[in-house]
């Protein structure tokens, strides 16, 4: 017993330390920046504000950012290094639960469950989720442990206390998955309820409903971004055309699956359909995810379904079955010899078809979906290498925002893209004000915009100082030349692709 329970925790330490470095190798090759655009533009900007205001409780979906904030503060550590030493950390725990699917749900041997695990580490999709999706990622972790839990009723308890042990446990999972991530909740929710109706379980059915209940609610008063948000009829928002705001297109969402997918879906198949009744529990969320990934077959306003995240987060059981697809299908080989060859090849290919996506420089195509880059950039990078910027650009643009903090007084404007609106939160003198609404970059029609309406006669009206440079002013900050070549007289600085205008003056004209 011992024995097996030793090397049941070496392989479980395996896997762990496994997945650690996987991710932690990007964050190493581009430290000090960050990697990920929701990093920079959303992750950092909030723990910072916590660390520096306390936390906001009011936060959406805040477990992430609580546990990252609270351990930052009681451990001295300043957010950002916790930050990364978290989202590695996470990786590794993420690879332990996906070992424990294989091992009690699959009934995988341990050797086999270390190789899968590590299979499934290395895929694309999850590498993208631990890129900048951290909530999800927390929350597939959750989800993982709640299967396993569930798995657990329908054995024979020896006592009542086992039995309430497991409710309770699944009770509490579910409801810190709730507060973790909106799709991950959606999915783990559906996922009881459907498999307790498929069981007959009254008690996961009654469990389930009460959280649906508690979620919608939440998401009503707390979530501005999800479809229930919307002001209008949940039907009407998914249907009418005047709520159309699909960013991706179908041709973008097909090829993303196809791209990352294509090469599994042969194993995916053969190991979902092998044995029907079996693995029933981790079929469910496999069919959910698949079906919201396809949800612009049926529904015309897909945005607010977000099928381009249920394609990433379906990417993880796709990966789950494909990998156990093809271990039955090399089973079937005679030749022992053959076999091994084979594995050695089939794995050895999406290890470093994974690590070359992790590692390689921005720009450096080495992934399928990479080259279907237009098609894809805003959904999947072209390497882990970036963030809102090409790593190499990030000196750039933070050199640019110091100069505006020493040259320019407070309650200037400062206009740039809404990429590099985390950037301006962390280091933009904060009383000076960041504009990242595209449309007013247009300078010609800067006029006519609410924003210059409301703060630029202030601005337009001060009397300068020719020897006072530190005065309100208008900035713009762009990384275009040609769509500015019109005011390059009015450039006051540059740093790399990035350049600096005082457009003040050409604003002022229009009053």
């Amino acid at each position: 017993m011992n024995f097996s329970l030793n090397k049941f925790l070496f392989s479980t330490l395996v896997v762990f330390s496994i997945g650690c470095v996987i991710r932690a190798v990007p964050t190493y090759i581009n430290y000090p920046y960050p990697i990920g655009y929701d990093s920079i533009n959303y992750y950092l900007p909030f723990l910072y504000n916590f660390s520096n205001n306390g936390i906001n409780w009011t936060t959406s979906y805040p477990v992430y950012l609580f546990i990252v904030s609270f351990f930052s503060k009681l451990f001295l550590i300043d957010p950002y290094t916790f930050f990364n030493f978290i989202n590695i950390t996470l990786y590794g725990l993420f690879g332990v639960s996906i070992q424990l699917v294989f091992t009690r749900l699959m009934k995988i041997s341990l050797l086999q469950s270390i190789l899968f695990s590590i299979f499934v580490l290395v895929q694309l999709c999850a590498l993208r989720m631990s890129w900048d999706l951290y909530r999800d990622l927390l929350s597939m972790i959750f989800l993982n442990l709640c299967l396993l839990l569930i798995n657990t009723i329908s054995k024979n308890f020896k006592s009542n206390y086992q039995l309430i042990l497991s409710y309770t446990s699944i009770f509490c999972l579910i409801l810190i998955t709730v507060f973790s991530d909106r799709m991950i909740s959606v999915l783990l929710l559906t996922t009881i309820f459907v498999y307790a109706l498929l069981i007959r379980n009254r008690y996961l059915v009654l469990v389930t409903l009460s959280f649906l209940v508690l979620f919608v609610a939440y998401l009503i008063n707390f979530d501005d971004v999800s479809v229930f948000s919307m002001k209008s009829d949940l039907i009407q928002t998914l249907v009418n055309p005047t709520y159309d705001l699909n960013s991706y297109s179908i041709t973008n969402i097909l090829t993303l699956f196809a791209s990352l997918y294509g090469i599994l879906l042969p194993f995916f198949i053969y190991g979902y359909l092998k044995n029907r009744s079996e693995f029933m529990l981790l079929k469910v969320p496999t069919t959910i995810a698949l079906v919201c990934s396809f949800s612009w077959v049926i529904v015309p306003n897909y945005e607010y379904l977000v099928p381009e995240r249920w394609v990433i987060v379906s990417g993880i059981f796709v990966s789950i079955f494909a990998v156990y697809g093809f271990s039955l299908m090399n089973a079937s080989i005679k030749s022992k010899q053959i076999k091994m060859i084979i594995f050695a090849v089939f794995f050895s290919f999406f290890i470093i078809y994974g690590l070359f996506f992790a590692i390689a420089p921005y720009g450096t195509i080495v992934t399928i979906p990479g080259y279907f880059h237009d098609l894809t950039q805003f959904i999947m990078p072209i390497s882990m290498s970036m963030n809102s910027l090409d790593i190499n650009q990030n000196k750039d643009l933070v050199h640019v925002i110091e100069w505006i903090n020493e040259n320019t007084a407070g309650n200037s404007i400062v206009i740039g893209s809404i990429h590099w609106r985390g950037w301006f939160s962390l280091f933009l003198d904060p009383t000076n004000d960041f504009k990242y609404e595209e449309s007013i970059l247009n300078i010609s029609n800067f006029k006519n915009n609410s924003l210059f309406k409301t703060h630029g006669p202030g601005l337009c009206n001060s009397k300068t100082s020719s020897q006072d440079s530190r005065w309100p002013h208008i900035i713009l900050v762009s990384s275009s030349e040609k769509a500015f070549e019109n005011v390059s007289i009015f450039q006051v600085y540059g740093s790399g692709q990035f350049k600096v205008y005082n457009i003040s003056k050409i604003l002022c004209k229009y009053q």
